[in-house]
């Protein structure tokens, strides 16, 4: 069901395109301000339910048998848990969103006061931050309690609500929809995700070796990156994800590390400090802001789709996480996820981002307005430039965003497949064959927009669209896990 509707969406779109992008574009309008609210209390419920939850007594509860170790290091284990859930957009958002911000900030302050800066550098980092992981690991424990601690022989959503609607549902039509509600919903994500850095993946290149820029050079580069990620699908967990992702993350260690110090380093980590306290100050502001009186539409046009993003990939997350967490307690789950998870999204946002606005600020690169303008990549490219080895900079920048999409999505294709299997124990791979369709599917999706011509407005309007059922999901699951947990005591 989900396959053919993903098949039959794509078809309407590049046939119907404009009329396609009109009907997204009313609907998401329809939903962020009906509805938005309902995004606002899952963000809030979530980060107080999976805290209360880490440090409750079912937090030393082990995803698995007394004896079991876990299948990976905690290094490996940490590793593919972050770069499943962050994906190329970490890089996108993390240079650029602040420049979004700075001209009108959240608050109201003057354009580019200090205040105004604050608010522009942190914002992202809350965006990116333990609401965002809580929403992925709502799913991943209701999903690993089912799966190593009650022996369900499925790694479906559905299993997470076998405590609310019994141990037949996972083979119930219910389950099944739920499944294609997420396969749905995770397609939307991840042609968001894919969308966004193909254009930056193509600038790079094109400064490097001056191929120039075209929607066959797009339609190329998202081939190449597909032919990567079908191979590291193939080849398995343990052979093809797990390499891929360790290599990642030096990847990214050693990028990060060089902007830092290439970069204006002190001031890179006076005003990270800075923004950590900031944030500390006003994470429940934050949180809970839903400009009511003002309806400036920051709240709808970014927080709404930010959580929105978040519940399209949240199943995905917990499916892939569960796969990877063999032997781990529940609060080593919920930790890791939440601390690691959102510390290294910052990261990105306090290095990348701040060193953006420091080039902005000493008139180096006119960053805010290149992003105001709907060129973050050539933003991006340009900031880069700035670095020493500019064409080492740019190619190392260019692999790791195709790495980074790489391991996002064989572990999304992987996840997939294992959702439309009959059957699958905690040991085993889905069959390859489910993998490599799923693979092609994912990668067929952004092509699709790009013919269809709808820009970044059908890929929001796309992902806030296919999260909605997503909100009573996650409910459910929250619902049912409290539940079994209780009955098991």
């Amino acid at each position: 069901m989900a396959a053919v509707t993903c098949i039959v969406s794509g078809l309407l779109m590049v046939v119907w395109a404009e009329q396609s992008t009109a009907f997204l574009g009313t609907a998401q309008a329809w939903i962020t301000n009906t509805l938005g609210i309902a995004y606002i209390w899952a963000a809030v419920g979530l980060v107080v339910f999976m805290t209360w939850l880490a440090f409750s007594r079912f937090g030393s509860i082990k995803l698995g048998a007394e004896d079991d170790q876990p299948d990976f290091s905690t290094k490996s284990w940490l590793g593919m848990l972050f770069t499943a859930g962050v994906g190329i957009s970490l890089v996108f958002w993390g240079a650029t969103e602040w420049g979004f911000y700075i001209d009108e900030p959240p608050f109201g302050d003057p354009a580019w006061s200090a205040a105004a800066i604050d608010q522009a550098t942190t914002y992202g980092m809350f965006h990116w931050g333990v609401a965002a992981w809580a929403m992925y690991a709502l799913p991943t424990v209701a999903i690993a309690y089912q799966f190593y601690v009650k022996n369900v022989p499925h790694l479906r959503l559905g299993i997470a609500c076998r405590g609310l609607f019994g141990d037949d549902f996972d083979e119930s039509l219910g389950s099944r929809v739920m499944d294609a509600f997420y396969i749905i919903a995770l397609v939307a994500g991840v042609a968001t995700s894919l969308g966004l850095a193909i254009s930056l993946i193509t600038v790079s290149l094109d400064e490097i070796f001056g191929i120039g820029r075209s929607l066959r050079i797009d339609i190329t580069v998202i081939l190449g990156c597909l032919a990567l990620f079908v191979i590291s699908s193939f080849r398995g967990l343990k052979r093809g994800i797990k390499t891929l992702s360790d290599f990642n993350m030096v990847l990214v260690l050693g990028f990060l590390a060089f902007v830092l110090i290439a970069g204006p380093t002190l001031f890179i980590l006076a005003q990270s400090t800075h923004q950590l306290g900031y944030m500390a100050e006003n994470f429940i502001t934050m949180l809970t802001w839903t400009d009511a009186v003002e309806d400036k539409g920051f709240v709808k046009d970014w927080t709404i789709f930010y959580w929105a993003w978040w519940l399209a990939f949240a199943p995905f997350i917990g499916l892939f996480v569960t796969r990877i967490s063999k032997g781990r307690t529940i609060r080593e789950l919920i930790l890791g996820m939440l601390i690691f998870g959102s510390f290294g999204s910052w990261v990105f946002y306090m290095i990348l981002g701040n060193y953006a606005v420091w080039l902005d600020l000493n008139g180096i690169v006119p960053m805010a307005e290149l992003i105001a303008n709907d060129a973050q990549d050539v933003a991006i490219v340009e900031m880069m430039k700035q670095l020493p080895f500019k064409a080492v900079s740019l190619s190392v920048l260019s692999v790791l965003c195709i790495v980074f999409i790489a391991t996002s999505f064989d572990s999304a294709a992987m996840t997939m497949a294992a959702a439309a299997s009959k059957t699958m124990h905690p040991d085993e791979d889905p069959p390859r064959w489910h993998r490599l369709f799923w693979s092609l599917t994912l990668g067929a999706m952004p092509i699709v927009v790009l013919l269809a011509d709808g820009g970044a407005g059908v890929l929001k309007a796309l992902v806030i669209i296919a999260s909605l059922p997503l909100l009573v999901i996650l409910a459910l699951m929250a619902i049912s896990l409290v539940k079994s947990l209780k009955e098991d005591e």
